[in-house]
């Protein structure tokens, strides 16, 4: 019984370490998180330059209302700078734990945090961001 056990846990282990290998779930040397605070029907955003091409994931860590209303969501926008302008050309909702990925060419972008008609008249919400350019 002892010899039919020990060939299936090395088999399983085995399995184990192939499924975990390249799929670490701690963010990279170049990341950073970027944090903002959005306000009633207002947007935040920041410049992101990349010199080369590269993928840049986006994750939304934390979302905090400053109001007594909760607000789990808030708008999510990516686009370039224009005329010292965020203009974004991708838009959705995120929540903590909405994770982005995009393949961008050299240039200077923009992401964006904004209501997405969630946020009370006089509130406002604190966000954080993790980048990994």
């Amino acid at each position: 019984m002892t010899q039919r056990i020990l060939p299936w846990t090395l088999i399983l282990f085995g399995l184990l370490l192939t499924a975990c290998d390249g799929n670490s779930t701690e963010p990279s040397p170049d990341a950073y998180f970027q944090k903002g605070t959005v306000a009633y029907q207002d947007r935040d955003w920041q410049a992101l330059t990349l010199t080369e091409t590269e993928t840049v994931r986006i994750e939304v860590t934390e979302i905090t209302s400053l109001t007594s209303q909760p607000v789990t969501t808030l708008g999510f926008s990516i686009g370039r700078v224009l005329d010292a302008e965020c203009t974004t050309t991708y838009r959705v909702a995120s929540a903590v734990g909405s994770k982005f990925s995009f393949r961008l060419p050299e240039d200077v972008y923009c992401f964006q945090m904004f209501d997405a008609g969630t946020i009370p008249v006089d509130g406002s919400v604190e966000y954080t961001l993790l980048i990994e350019p």
